[in-house]
């Protein structure tokens, strides 16, 4: 069955790319792997963190949404969030707190080579409350009382069915959604006492959760969707000078952890897409826009605004349709895409934009994916508007 499977799929790539481009992408395919095999090899032995943005730097970063527009925003939970309690594919809210003395004492289920960093976060950074601090479960499903091991390599991890424990649930609290809503809350309701709150949140997940490493670095969707919110909390805290400059560098380059991340694991494949690229590309523009603008960061941004426009072409139908055929991943996919609008008409704003170009010397799918997609102009951006 395997067998059959695969030869029908390189029969499907050179009936959809012609000999060339199938030689070409199988030979992407095998550097790709062997780049990850060096790399997972070296993270072995050093860290993961990324240190691309030091303490002492002036870092400019640019501001996504204005904030101050919004109105009758309320968070009906807001009380058992603060305590980190959660509604998880459950009728009932489930505790997902821990201290950070628990954290501390834990250190060692951090993998070797990440755990100095991240116990130097949690002792220098992350700030106890009087009563108590409330840091999270992240590895945690509370419904089956089931925790994954924060050590083993994301890679590595496979998706179990009829367990009686779910891989989503700590996807799902992971993607910072709920963090995200209670920080635009506190900035349009003058809560500043809540930011100490968030900021541990934000220090306590990035501390928690090297690169690279347990469930939550598992696939591209779901840390494209944590960089996105991570970028608006971080925002927030910025315009609002919450963070300083060693928080600042923490953050920054755990942003750029994401987005690196992303790049090199983009859910594309020349067979299908769906709402998982969709997410890809747009948590691509949302953090190459929020971040300090350079040769890494404008390229990313021109790669992920032309993807955003083919796909836009390619998952909708001329009636609107979109071709997975559900309406609740219609509703997703629709606002995705609404995100990725709103950045790319700032976008256009921006002169730099005209010169910017995906460096060639990555190794990952971009330059075999410009090749396959349509150039994106001014005429191309009207017919999908």
């Amino acid at each position: 069955m395997n067998k059959f499977f695969y030869v029908l799929a390189l029969k499907r790539l050179f009936e959809s790319l012609g000999f060339f481009k199938l030689l070409f992408f199988i030979t992407l395919k095998i550097i790709i792997f062997s780049y990850r095999r060096i790399y997972s090899l070296k993270i072995y032995f050093f860290t993961s963190f990324s240190e691309k943005y030091a303490e002492d730097q002036n870092i400019i970063t640019n501001s996504l949404f204005d904030y101050k527009s919004l109105s009758n925003f309320e968070i009906s939970n807001k009380d058992e969030l603060l305590k980190n309690k959660f509604k998880i594919f459950s009728e009932k809210s489930e505790d997902y707190s821990t201290s950070l003395s628990e954290k501390i004492s834990n250190i060692s289920q951090i993998n070797r080579s990440n755990r100095q960093k991240s116990k130097k976060i949690f002792e220098n950074i992350i700030t106890p409350f009087k009563r108590n601090t409330y840091l999270t479960n992240w590895y945690y499903d509370a419904n089956s009382k089931f925790k994954w091991k924060a050590s083993k390599k994301s890679n590595s991890l496979k998706i179990q069915y009829n367990k009686g424990f779910d891989i989503k649930v700590p996807w799902e609290l992971s993607r910072l959604q709920s963090l995200s809503k209670i920080c635009v809350w506190s900035f349009l309701n003058k809560k500043k006492n809540l930011y100490t709150f968030i900021k541990n949140q934000v220090f306590d997940f990035i501390a928690s959760n090297p690169p690279s490493y347990g469930v939550n670095w598992f696939n591209a969707m779901e840390v494209a969707i944590r960089g996105a919110n991570l970028c608006m909390i971080t925002d927030i805290l910025v315009q609002e000078d919450k963070l300083s400059p060693r928080e600042r560098k923490v953050v920054y380059n755990s942003i750029n952890d994401h987005i690196n991340f992303v790049i090199n694991n983009l859910e594309w494949s020349p067979f299908s897409r769906n709402n998982h690229y969709l997410a890809n590309i747009v948590g691509l523009l949302v953090m190459a826009y929020f971040l300090p603008r350079d040769e890494y960061t404008l390229g990313i941004l021109k790669f992920a605004e032309n993807q955003l426009f083919n796909e836009i072409s390619y998952q909708f139908y001329n009636d609107g349709g979109n071709k997975e055929g559900s309406s609740a991943y219609h509703i997703l996919s629709v606002e995705i895409i609404l995100i990725g609008i709103y950045l790319s008409k700032k976008l256009d704003k921006e002169d730099s934009m005209n010169k910017a170009v995906i460096k060639k010397n990555t190794i990952n799918k971009t330059f075999f994916i410009n090749l396959l997609s349509d150039d994106v102009d001014k005429k191309y951006k009207n017919k999908i508007f």
